[in-house]
């Protein structure tokens, strides 16, 4: 259960950081506390099932994504991650005429 929550957790942040949403953005679009998404995402909370359907909802993601070890699954959605990053310097640089 420990590797599981530690999963969770570690997911849960990733994907929403992907999302570019908040704990706050995330806790409105999911009804619930960003109080809770705080602490879950630190291991002091664990989820009900219930709660894990809305939360990966709210990520549009399916639910065991979040339960999976993100350090073997999530790997392409790093990657894309890092590319859109990485696009949008590219476009910021154009943008500006600057040269790095």
């Amino acid at each position: 259960m420990e590797q599981i929550q530690h999963f969770l957790r570690r997911n849960l942040k990733l994907f929403r950081k992907m999302n570019k949403m908040t704990q706050e953005q995330l806790a409105e679009q999911s009804c619930i506390s960003a109080t809770y998404i705080a602490e879950i995402e630190i291991g002091r909370k664990c989820p009900s099932l219930k709660t894990l359907v809305k939360l990966a909802n709210s990520l549009d993601v399916d639910v065991h994504r979040l339960l999976e070890n993100p350090d073997t699954t999530n790997s392409d959605h790093i990657r894309r991650f890092s590319g859109e990053l990485m696009n949008g310097f590219e476009r910021l640089l154009l943008e500006t005429g600057k040269n790095y």
